[in-house]
């Protein structure tokens, strides 16, 4: 049988092989820009969408930290916007800027707060290749926005003012032609003539006015007798186990005694005071605490130690005025022991806390009052917290309570030198909270409670404890070097107290 012999395998033409290999080569070369361009549409539309949304994120955090007005948490502030705005962030940058523009009516130039807020993101591509056109691993994307608001003044709200008024030794101190004590007791005189003026009715004053002069203590009048107090707690700290607790001491007893009383009883009880035996041991449990407090300082017979300080506590219970509560306090009449601590004082030297009033004749005590001793502006300060809540009307009126809480609320401090001689206590009970928790008793009203400070012939912007204790030192702390710009300086903080938030806007 004959057989077929198979077919020969067509061969593909030369050419046609040549033509297939350059069109894959084509091929491979074409998907490089269409690649390229997939990679653009599909990362840039997403880089489009991250921009836009970080400028409506840094429009957002600009309104909120014009708003809030809080320098040192606008940052933070700014950032939880940004995040909570713009996806898969792999890395992000934010600056807060603040500027402050003082008013000018002179000038035509209105007052301002203005934030700026620059915020740049960085993300990485989803494709990134160095063969391929896209973009580049990491991406930075910025965006910034600017926020003013002005600031309005409720001129026709009632007010109620407690100055703290440092009342120490170096008041006495001369400052251009008179002491700086004169030139402060002028000051208030003034401010408080054009804050005590009838309403429009011309019948009654609404506005009330609180003085609370402080050294290293605080002073009240009782019943016509001046009771030096102070209004800290104090720990268990003690230097012998058999010592009592400091608050157990009875303070008040002791300062009608001597350095030599205390220092013998401590030796032996029979110079102890008490009817019997078991008295005596109890009192001279007692000398030996007012033994070791009195002489950790002998030049000055200090009670208020920073070591005996329960300054958590001091800030919890601040609103309770000690002197009906505790038994540390005395007599500046019948004074002995403490003669020499450099607290209160008495005899024509005396000064002591006016509470809230609105008739003049209640201040024109001012005059009469002098200065000594050293300085310790946390005890008038958290006098001076009392003193404001001790305004407050206890009834369920409500139209006395809107009336109330209508009513702006200041406390400013007028300090002529550093804390002396301890300068630790103010800054850790503004650490432990003390400013912020008396800001927060008053939050039921409409604007909240206003601190300032003003610093006399003194750079007390400098002092830690006031810059942490107000809420934006650049403004509410002010140091007054030239007497003729005292009254002003003090009426530009009260101006200050009286200004609402504003409605902040975006500038770009």
């Amino acid at each position: 049988m004959k057989r077929n012999n198979p077919s020969p395998r067509r061969q593909m033409p030369v050419s046609l092989q040549r033509q297939q290999g350059v069109a894959a080569v084509w091929m491979a070369l074409m998907l490089i820009p269409i690649m390229g361009f997939s990679f653009w549409a599909i990362e840039g539309t997403r880089y489009v969408q991250a921009h836009s949304r970080l400028q409506d994120a840094t429009e957002a955090a600009a309104l909120a930290v014009t708003m809030a007005d809080d320098e040192d948490h606008a940052k933070a502030l700014a950032e939880d916007y940004v995040r909570a705005y713009v996806r898969d962030i792999d890395g992000i940058s934010v600056q807060v800027k603040r500027k402050y523009e003082e008013g000018n009516v002179h000038q035509n130039i209105d007052e301002y707060i203005q934030y700026t807020v620059d915020a740049t993101t960085r993300h990485r591509s989803w494709f990134s290749s160095t063969f391929i056109p896209s973009f580049a691993e990491k991406q930075s994307i910025a965006g910034e926005s600017v926020a003013k608001k002005y600031p309005e003044y409720l001129g026709d709200r009632d007010i109620d003012i407690v100055f703290v008024s440092d009342f120490s030794g170096s008041m006495n101190n001369r400052w251009q032609g008179h002491s700086q004590l004169y030139w402060l007791k002028r000051a208030i005189n003034q401010i408080t003539d054009k804050i005590l003026v009838k309403d429009e009715t011309d019948n009654f004053i609404k506005n009330r006015v609180a003085f609370v002069p402080y050294n290293l203590r605080v002073q009240d009048k009782i019943n016509g007798s001046l009771i030096c107090n102070s209004q800290l707690r104090y720990n268990t700290h003690n230097s012998g186990y058999w010592d009592p607790p400091y608050e157990d001491v009875d303070w008040t007893l002791w300062a009608q005694e001597s350095s030599n009383s205390v220092y013998y009883c401590y030796q032996d009880s029979r110079y102890c005071p008490g009817r019997n035996r078991d008295e005596r041991e109890y009192y001279q449990k007692q000398s030996r605490q007012v033994y070791n407090v009195i002489n950790s300082n002998r030049n000055w017979h200090l009670l208020d130690i920073p070591n005996y300080i329960d300054y958590r506590k001091s800030v919890s219970d601040l609103f309770t005025n000690k002197i009906y509560t505790e038994h540390f306090h005395y007599n500046s009449d019948y004074n002995r022991l403490y003669s020499s601590a450099s607290m209160c004082s008495t005899g024509r030297d005396a000064f002591w806390t006016i509470g809230l009033t609105s008739r003049k004749s209640d201040l024109h005590a001012i005059d009469r009052m002098d200065a000594t001793g050293g300085t310790g502006a946390y005890q008038g300060i958290l006098r001076g917290a009392q003193v404001m809540e001790a305004g407050r009307p206890h009834t369920r009126d409500k139209t006395v309570m809107d009336e109330y809480n209508e009513r702006l609320k200041m406390i400013l401090i007028l300090s002529d030198g550093q804390e002396s001689p301890y300068s630790s206590i103010l800054p850790n009970l503004v650490n432990q909270g003390m400013c912020d928790r008396i800001r927060a008793q008053f939050s039921d009203s409409e604007m909240p409670l206003y601190i300032g400070v003003v610093g006399i012939n003194f750079r007390a912007s400098g002092q830690s404890g006031f810059k942490q204790c107000v809420l934006n030192p650049k403004e509410d702390i002010i140091d007054v070097k030239n007497v003729n710009d005292l009254i002003d300086k003090i009426e530009e903080l009260i101006k200050k107290g009286s200004r609402s938030s504003g409605v902040p806007k975006l500038y770009g």
